[in-house]
C-alpha cells in the first residue's frame, strides 16, 4: 500500500507485516493530492498541488518506485505567456517557482535564490550563438540570462555598476527587451535608467538619456 504525506512524501506498506517497508522523499514539492496504483502494471501515478502528475515505476524487487515519466505545469498563475519563435510550436512562460517553462523543452535551473520572474524579453535570431532570452525578476537589480537551446540559466547576470556605492538603493528592474538583431539587450529601472548590453558578452555598451534618471 502506498499513502501520500502533506509535505509530498510516499509511504510504502506491507499489509502482511503491517509494517512500513520503504519511503519515497520528496515526490511532489506540496501535499500528495491523490495517488493510484495501474491494475496488474508496476507503476504508482500520482498527482499533487504542485500541478504535477508523475508516473513512478517499481522494477526493482522490494525497491523504491524510481520516476519514469512526468507532466507538471506552474503551481501558481503565470505572469507572462509568449510564443519563442514565429514557428508558433513553442510558448515560453515564467511562474512563481522562479523558472521558465516551456512546452516541448523547459528552460530551468536552481534559482531558490533569484526572486520570482516579473517579465522577460527574446530574440531566437542568435539563439545558436548565445543567450536568446533576459529576465526581471520581483524587486531585483539583476537581470538574468537564459539559454533555451541548452534548457538552462544563461551565462550573464546583468547588473548596472553605477550602484555598486550604494546597495542600500531600492532599484530594480521594471522592463526588458532584446534587439531584433540578437545582439543587444535594453533593461529599464525603477530609477529611470535604461541600460544597454551585449548578449554575447554580457557587458554594458551604454544608457539612454542622461545619467540622472526619471522614476518609472
Amino acid at each position: 500500500m502506498a499513502a501520500g504525506s502533506p509535505v509530498g512524501h510516499i509511504g510504502l506498506w506491507d499489509l502482511e507485516e503491517k509494517k512500513l517497508v520503504g519511503q519515497m522523499r520528496d515526490t511532489h514539492t506540496t501535499a500528495i493530492a491523490g495517488l493510484t496504483f495501474l491494475h496488474s502494471e508496476p507503476l504508482l501515478i500520482t498527482n499533487g498541488a504542485d500541478n504535477a502528475i508523475r508516473v513512478w515505476i517499481f522494477d526493482v524487487a522490494g525497491g523504491e518506485g524510481r520516476l519514469l515519466r512526468f507532466r507538471m505545469g506552474h503551481s501558481a498563475p503565470p505572469t507572462k505567456i509568449q510564443h519563442y519563435d514565429q514557428s508558433g510550436q513553442h510558448i515560453l512562460s515564467p511562474g512563481s517557482l522562479n523558472k521558465a517553462k516551456a512546452k516541448k523543452k523547459s528552460v530551468m535551473c536552481d534559482t531558490a535564490k533569484l526572486p520570482p520572474i516579473t517579465t522577460f524579453a527574446l530574440e531566437s535570431a542568435r539563439q545558436s550563438d548565445w543567450d536568446s532570452i533576459v529576465a526581471c525578476h520581483q524587486g531585483f537589480l539583476v537581470t538574468t540570462t537564459w539559454n533555451y537551446q541548452k534548457g538552462s540559466m544563461g551565462a550573464y547576470k546583468l547588473e548596472p555598476e553605477r550602484f555598486n556605492k550604494n546597495r542600500a538603493l531600492t532599484v530594480h528592474a521594471t522592463a526588458v527587451d532584446i534587439s531584433s538583431c540578437g545582439n543587444f539587450a535594453v533593461i529599464a529601472l525603477s530609477s529611470g535608467h535604461i541600460d544597454v548590453y551585449n548578449m554575447q558578452s554580457g557587458l554594458h555598451r551604454g544608457q539612454y538619456g542622461k545619467d540622472r534618471g526619471e522614476h518609472l
